[in-house]
């Protein structure tokens, strides 16, 4: 194949792309009842508190209250939705920093996962977690060095 032909194809292809993303953006934002809605029907047999909503609507940590020892987490990554259940069993660490908290999971499809809520919000998420699992490795840390790593998935 001839290098012209591979540079055209390129940027015709990253052209189209392009004028697709212009055409049809992401404009979903996640509010409390799409958040409700969609973890029900991943997980229709769970009794839900009110999820707490990321300040810029794009990912959600939903508290269950049956079956106990769950803590739904909804994220979004690109133009769909990720919906997991968080067992008091399963192994994670959380750190938070300010407003923001990074859940680092045992699972290389999505190994972290970095959340920005407010003030008065994150008080409720890191309660939601104190009680979830009290025997989680967790830290309030000023380093979010951390938070640049390439594993890091931000729903924020």
């Amino acid at each position: 194949m001839d290098l012209l032909q591979l540079v055209i194809s390129a940027l015709s292809i990253l052209a189209v792309a392009g004028i697709a993303a212009w055409l049809y953006p992401n404009k979903l934002k996640l509010d409390s009842e799409n958040v409700a809605k969609d973890y029900r029907r991943f997980n229709p047999e769970a009794t839900i508190g009110s999820p707490l909503v990321t300040t810029k609507g794009n990912g959600a940590i939903i508290p269950v209250k049956a079956p106990t020892g769950q803590l739904g987490i909804v994220t979004q990554l690109g133009d769909r939705l990720v919906c997991r259940t968080l067992l008091s069993t399963d192994r994670y660490e959380t750190n938070h920093n300010g407003d923001m908290l990074i859940i680092r999971l045992a699972d290389f499809t999505q190994p972290a996962i970095k959340l920005n809520f407010g003030p008065e919000t994150m008080t409720k998420v890191l309660s939601l977690f104190a009680i979830h699992a009290p025997n989680t490795k967790y830290s309030a840390s000023a380093d979010t060095s951390f938070a640049t790593d390439k594993d890091v998935t931000d729903a924020s």
